[in-house]
């Protein structure tokens, strides 16, 4: 008797970073039913290794940056590798994945061609480059057959923008991109008290924590400047970032690190965002632009609070008042507002506590990608 082959399908994205946080459960279900190709950048080899993913590797030198000429011969070395393997569906994670895959797939003649947006390049950006930007989200959504997007709130601006429709796109369960595993990020008080120790923090300071790429499209120098006025206030504020400094913050920090000795610290790119976040009082995410923020619910599901600036995608990942607090996207005065309601301790446990609950039942993981598995299962309907 002879085994069914099972459908070849292709995920492609920029870097071993985006796999590792978001697409690993994703692509062990997917193993299980499907021949998967994962196409990417392998710029993380060691990381990659260590993932011992079930699926065929294909690296390409995709790169974040714009660059004509290698984005070029990455877009005809996707066109090659794509028409030459036939694949089923093609699936594009991240902005520049999504530009290149989706035109690549289109050209190959690929008949399942799946964006997801996941946050806009351009939404905090002006002039031609901004159009220029835009401009390619608007092909991409014309060219992918169908679209996911993480947050309703980003979807219904595509839609006002005029860059998706409504018909071929969708948010799968209650948004995000994967969920958050609450086996692994669950509040343990032991290792909390030893993981707070380590970085010199007392029982009584407050630790506001930022966790992610240090950029300046993340609001980080707003933060700078309303933590400055909060501690001069109240000695047991203190601030915590985690994260690659792709932006020279850590040299613009220099300042308040000296005015404050000792209150505020910088922590590397973490490969354990769950030990991390076991030392936060509050996550901060006073981001110009997201997708979505998966942040704000991994900290949920430790029973920690938000502060996250009112924009769409952060917007769906925390409850404005009930999982935290939102405050108009660069407003300095009002983010250190925020921060000075969340030093009252019964505040930050009832916020928690309602942003605990709240994950669990919008946001396991386990649910997430099965409305992941369903939606394959119902494009792939005809073609198995």
């Amino acid at each position: 008797m002879n085994t069914p082959v099972k459908p070849s399908i292709a995920l492609i994205t920029t870097t071993v970073l985006q796999v590792k946080f978001f697409l690993v459960p994703h692509l062990n279900a997917l193993a299980e039913r499907y021949e998967v190709t994962l196409i990417l950048k392998n710029d993380f080899p060691e990381i990659l290794d260590s993932l011992r993913l079930p699926v065929r590797f294909h690296f390409v030198p995709i790169e974040r940056a714009v660059s004509p000429k290698r984005d070029l011969r990455a877009l005809w070395s996707l066109f090659w590798y794509l028409r030459k393997e036939r694949f089923v569906l093609v699936h594009t994670v991240n902005p520049k994945a999504g530009l290149l895959g989706i035109v690549a797939a289109w050209f190959a003649r690929t008949p399942i061609r799946i964006h997801t947006f996941q946050g806009e390049i351009w939404a905090n950006k002006t002039g031609l480059w901004r159009q220029i930007l835009r401009g390619m989200d608007w092909l991409v959504g014309r060219l992918a057959s169908h679209l996911t997007v993480v947050s309703e709130s980003e979807r219904q601006v595509l839609i006002q923008e005029g860059l998706i429709s409504a018909r071929k796109s969708c948010v799968l369960a209650h948004g995000s991109i994967g969920g958050v595993n609450l086996e692994l990020f669950k509040s343990d008080q032991q290792l909390r008290v030893s993981q707070r120790a380590a970085l010199g923090y007392r029982e009584q300071d407050v630790v506001f924590t930022y966790l992610g790429r240090l950029t300046r499209d993340k609001g980080l120098l707003e933060l700078r400047e309303a933590f400055g006025a909060l501690a001069a206030v109240h000695p047991q504020a203190q601030l915590l970032l985690i994260g690659p400094d792709e932006d020279q913050i850590v040299e613009q920090y220099q300042p308040l690190c000296a005015a404050y000795p000792g209150r505020v610290q910088f922590q590397p790119y973490t490969a354990t965002p769950q030990l991390a976040l076991q030392t936060a009082d509050v996550l901060m995410l006073p981001s110009h632009r997201e997708g979505f923020g998966v942040v704000i619910i991994e900290a949920a599901a430790l029973g920690i609070p938000a502060i996250g600036s009112q924009i769409y995608g952060i917007s769906d990942a925390m409850v404005d008042h009930d999982t935290g607090l939102m405050f108009p996207c660069g407003n300095i005065e009002a983010l250190r507002e925020c921060m000075q309601q969340l030093l009252n301790v019964d505040l930050r446990r009832r916020l928690g506590l309602a942003a605990q609950v709240r994950v669990r039942r919008d946001f396991d993981q386990r649910m997430v990608v099965q409305a992941f598995l369903e939606y394959y299962q119902e494009l792939l309907r005809g073609r198995l």
